[in-house]
């Protein structure tokens, strides 16, 4: 049985750093994990397992003394034969394809990263996503999160990636399933970063023309970000503030999300949105932009809705609403089979044990 090593950027209330941690919590019921950070950060927001070893490189300033640090936990640990080092995130795969020699190297693949790179870094982005893309394939295994994923990957790399679903920590999240609506205001939630890549301010737009049609409704906007001070100047402006309310980042959100009727997050790139599947697991269906993988994610008919230009969002989002009240009774699971923790778990699992 080989010791496992997941190595990621910093605890950030992110995506990508969720999964690790309900991937080393999955995994450490079977073997050893230790879940190393390259630097400090604010925390996850997720509950790490206290059988997951944590360990933080931060004290080791630049590039080298951080490689220099983890090559010796690698080292320490055994040999390639029965070690894997899994990594989250450019500057952890950077890290980690250095250390081919010490463990089996596997990089993680949390979206798509032309698209995200782009937004986040302008025209430059496209050549760190090309340049992080490329060296992915001297990595001994690289695992995608949907098929639109891997065909990036593969056209870049050369080499097919494992498709393994994203998925989250369930029994974590049991506790806060409601079971009914309280009243006839139709609850719409967004959860997710306040960040142009994400489109919060399109829920804005939504607000004033559902507030104009006298729908009786709320959006509660749950994150933070760059655009929430215009979001929240644009509140007033609009004269929307008495039904769309600004939450920040919030350590729980799960009791929110859980009594909405739908969740909404108009993406304009998406990896496997872990707020997505957080709310399907509570059983609220959600509505998302027909781009990257949602078409693995959502299904229209039995767990949510996809639309594809901005000007639909407004109607589809009454559609929606109206199909959430009329056939979700209770809130059972609404997760696809290829993103449950149980099955996803075993697959890295098998992969790990390769």
């Amino acid at each position: 049985m080989r010791e496992i090593f997941i190595l990621i950027p910093s605890m950030q209330p992110t995506g990508p750093i969720k999964g690790a941690i309900a991937l080393a919590n999955s995994l450490v019921r079977c073997r050893r994990v230790s879940l190393v950070t390259l630097r400090n950060g604010p925390g996850a927001n997720a509950v790490l397992d206290s059988r997951v070893i944590h360990l933080s490189l931060a004290e080791h300033l630049g590039v080298k003394q951080k490689l220099t640090a983890y090559r010796r936990l690698l080292y320490g640990a055994g040999t390639r034969d029965n070690i894997v080092s899994l990594s989250f995130c450019l500057s952890a795969d950077m890290i980690n394809l250095m250390c081919r020699s010490f463990a089996m190297i596997i990089s993680s693949v949390r979206g798509n990263l032309l698209c995200n790179y782009r937004l986040d870094y302008g025209l430059h982005g496209y050549i760190i996503a090309i340049g992080h893309l490329f060296l992915l394939r001297w990595f001994d295994h690289i695992v995608a999160m949907t098929s639109s994923m891997a065909d990036q990957i593969r056209f870049f790399s050369g080499v097919t990636p494992s498709v393994i679903g994203n998925f989250i920590d369930e029994k974590a999240l049991e506790i806060y399933r409601d079971s009914n609506y309280s009243d006839d205001t139709i609850r719409f939630v967004f959860l997710g970063s306040l960040t142009n890549r994400k489109r919060p301010d399109l829920l804005l737009y939504a607000a004033f023309e559902l507030k104009r049609r006298d729908v009786k409704f709320t959006i509660d906007l749950v994150g933070d970000g760059p655009l929430r001070s215009a979001i929240e100047k644009s509140l007033i402006d609009k004269n929307i503030a008495d039904v769309v309310r600004v939450h920040g980042s919030l350590a729980n959100p799960y009791s929110l999300v859980a009594q909405a009727d739908c969740m909404i997050l108009p993406s304009t790139s998406e990896g496997v949105s872990r707020s997505v599947l957080e709310a399907l697991y509570l059983g609220v269906p959600c509505l998302l932009r027909d781009v990257d993988g949602n078409t693995e994610v959502i299904k229209s008919g039995q767990n949510g809705l996809l639309f594809s230009a901005d000007s639909d969002l407004v109607e589809s989002m009454i559609k929606l609403a109206t199909w959430s009240r009329q056939n979700i009774e209770e809130k059972k699971n609404l997760l696809p089979s290829g993103f449950r923790q149980k099955n996803n778990s075993m697959k890295y699992l098998e992969l790990l044990e390769s």
